[in-house]
């Protein structure tokens, strides 16, 4: 059996690559029963993202869900670490979607993405706004909430990325309006603006809402 998904597997890759392309949880599905994990989660990943473009959340989650089943069949090293953290926080988003931002497996998602933020403190990478996102997003304490803003802030200025400073700006004003501090909210709003192009962005609704 292990050999006949793995055969096929390796068909569908070089004989049927669109088809692949259209629908990676096919061939992810072969993989994982194969015991190839590497594989599935790569083409379990692809399979989540496409969901989420889709606003499938349910089927991004579950699609997620058998990426994270699969890398945990990996080793347990840096390499897997690595790849933990972008999975997780592509898993709360869609889980924040699919169940909102109270449920339990919300919080167990981005309790574990805070333990991995904590053992690499010097990181600035997307991966890392993502996670801090996914912290304030389920934020029940507004000046903790502001925090959070503060720091994807400088990470998106560490980084010198545009497009996660709009993301920044926009947990800053949804604080900040909470909070009442109105005018630093409507400054906040002005500089996300500036930086807003709606073709560039629309791909971030999917994720940051």
């Amino acid at each position: 059996r292990l050999q006949l998904h793995s055969r096929i597997a390796d068909v569908l890759l070089t004989r049927f690559a669109d088809s692949v392309a259209r629908q990676p949880e096919i061939i992810a599905h072969h993989f994982s029963n194969a015991q190839r994990p590497d594989l599935a989660v790569e083409h379990w990943l692809e399979a989540g993202r496409r969901a989420n473009e889709r606003s499938a959340s349910v089927e991004a989650v579950r699609h997620f869900m058998n990426a994270l089943d699969a890398l945990r069949q990996l080793p347990d090293n840096a390499d897997r670490a690595t790849r933990e953290l972008p999975l997780l926080t592509l898993l709360g988003a869609a889980l924040i979607n699919a169940e909102g931002p109270g449920s339990s497996e919300v919080q167990h998602v981005y309790a574990r993405t805070r333990e991995l933020r904590s053992a690499d403190d010097g990181d600035i990478s997307p991966e890392r706004f993502a996670a801090l996102w996914g912290d304030w997003r389920i934020c029940s304490n507004e000046w903790s909430a502001r925090q959070l803003a503060i720091e994807m802030e400088a990470l998106s200025h560490q980084r010198g990325d545009d497009d996660l400073r709009l993301q920044a700006h926009h947990a800053h004003w949804a604080t900040l309006f909470v909070l009442g501090q109105l005018d630093e909210c409507q400054r906040c709003v002005d500089d996300g603006l500036a930086l807003y192009d709606a073709a560039r962005h629309a791909a971030h609704a999917s994720f940051y809402g």
